[in-house]
């Protein structure tokens, strides 16, 4: 990633970042016109207190490389929204996202319209003691192809650091690849506790 990003700081609580930036692989340094590929996009935050954050964003990636003759190989926009915030004991966390666009798809040789989302959520409760110990549920859904879809439906995770959400077994490092495009469901259960 070369690039930048600049930001206006309305106010104490809400920021706007634009963002912008080259990547381009070693191997695509020979042809950069025909292989650059560009991300960026537009990131608000608006955080009036430590309890609560709502984000609202929209990113775009470009590939220009041109494997079918004047069509770039992706041109997609994923926008959504990101929602945390903290009811006395409760705290609770939600994003729904989208993705629109097209894409050059290797296995048809074709160009696909693409049409996918992803929502996501979380439900925590904290007791009020010394040892703070918090119990959450959560549930992720990103949205798959299915065999009559003439539409690119996959969501894609972008940069995406899935370790963090997914586990460290590298079952879905790359979510279209390793779910082989069919999307992916996760339940989860969370403890945590602060001993001292």
């Amino acid at each position: 990633f070369d690039g930048t990003v600049l930001r206006y700081q309305a106010s104490h609580s809400f920021t706007v970042d634009l963002l912008g930036t080259k990547n381009t692989a070693q191997a695509d340094a020979k042809a950069p016109d025909d292989t650059g590929f560009y991300f960026g996009g537009l990131y608000t935050t608006y955080q009036p207190k430590k309890t609560y954050r709502l984000d609202v964003y929209a990113l775009g990636e470009w590939n220009r490389k041109q494997t079918m003759k004047d069509e770039d190989d992706l041109r997609r926009i994923t926008f959504g929204t990101y929602d945390r915030g903290e009811l006395d004991a409760i705290d609770y966390e939600v994003e729904v996202a989208a993705q629109i666009g097209k894409r050059y798809n290797p296995g048809s040789k074709q160009r696909e319209t693409v049409s996918a989302f992803m929502l996501t959520g979380a439900l925590g409760y904290t007791l009020d003691i010394e040892q703070k110990p918090r119990l959450a549920i959560g549930y992720d859904y990103l949205s798959g192809r299915g065999e009559a879809d003439e539409d690119y439906t996959v969501f894609d995770t972008l940069f995406a650091t899935n370790h963090k959400f997914y586990g460290f077994m590298d079952y879905f490092v790359n979510i279209p690849v390793h779910t082989s495009g069919a999307g992916l469901q996760d339940v989860m259960a969370k403890f945590q506790i602060h001993p001292h």
